[in-house]
């Protein structure tokens, strides 16, 4: 049992004398690193310090993490914090670019329409001509909610410059 705290205990020991990055970075390379040591341990890795960490164990813990169903950006995250602790014993070049380690890329952004569509009916049902002009704006530019109430069309119409 002993072993297994000063494998651990190195984690924290790196982690207390490097204060990098803001706080809340602290805490999540933190819990990411104690896990991480938490997972090495029981899948049969005995190691004496986390400087002894090699190439095949990192593949073992994206394996490992793939198969529990982590998200591209967290598999990113825990790779870049496993980068960060071996560049604190100058090898950093263990921990492969995420390419390499097969992990794949983050989606941002999600492939399905989120505008609505404005029936003639359904703008009859509003009777606030401010309102109805910002739904129409939605509709004909493909504008958000916030986009359309924030157009000033008084502004836009003086009689000393006119954008129209």
């Amino acid at each position: 049992m002993a072993k297994k705290h000063t494998f651990k205990g190195t984690f924290i020991n790196v982690l207390k004398h490097n204060r990098d990055g803001s706080f809340g970075t602290q805490t999540s390379r933190r819990e990411i690193l104690l896990q991480t040591a938490d997972t090495l341990w029981p899948m049969g890795y005995k190691l004496d310090s986390a400087k002894f960490i090699r190439t095949r164990h990192v593949y073992k813990l994206v394996d490992h993490w793939k198969s529990n169903g982590d998200m591209p950006g967290t598999l990113r995250n825990k790779a870049a914090a496993l980068r960060w602790l071996m560049g604190k014993f100058n090898k950093a070049e263990i921990v492969l670019d995420n390419k390499t380690l097969k992990i794949p890329k983050r989606e941002y952004v999600t492939n399905k329409d989120k505008s609505r569509d404005i029936s003639k009916t359904d703008l009859d049902k509003v009777h606030e001509p401010y309102r109805k002009l910002s739904l129409e704006a939605q509709k004909l530019f493909g504008l958000r909610v916030e986009e359309s109430l924030k157009i000033q069309p008084h502004v836009c119409l003086t009689k000393e410059t006119s954008y129209f």
